[in-house]
């Protein structure tokens, strides 16, 4: 995005419960304040359907018996 009107930073310090990865634990919070900031602007959410884009391949370099 060019011109943002919102950025959310969501900082999860010191977690005891649940996942210990943090996507897992601020995802759903960071859905929850941004569900409401949608409501607030009055933005409809898109189609939830939509895969990500992928790109077609992806080429590794080979490493066989080059270390």
């Amino acid at each position: 995005m060019e011109d943002p009107r919102i950025a959310i930073y969501v900082f999860v310090d010191g977690a005891t419960k649940g996942p210990n990865w943090g996507g897992q634990v601020a995802g759903p919070i960071f859905k929850r304040i941004m569900g409401q900031v949608m409501r607030y602007w009055n933005i409809a959410p898109k189609d939830k359907s939509l895969q990500p884009i992928l790109p077609e391949e992806i080429r590794v370099p080979n490493f066989v018996n080059l270390t």
